[in-house]
């Protein structure tokens, strides 16, 4: 998935997401999920604020 990509970023998980589920991935929630993973510690992004554009690690 994402995690094997260089910098991957949020529309790109979003998009493998889509594939993998074969369904439509609303970025109103996805978006709010990333944000906790990043407080878990799960993920980091290098713009915490928006995830369309920073890359998630």
């Amino acid at each position: 998935m994402a995690a094997s990509e260089d910098e991957p970023n949020g529309l790109e998980l979003k998009d493998e997401l889509e594939e993998y589920y074969e369904k439509e991935i609303h970025h109103g929630r996805l978006y709010p999920n990333l944000d906790t993973l990043v407080d878990k510690g799960l993920v980091v992004s290098q713009s915490p604020l928006d995830f369309a554009s920073g890359s998630l690690h």
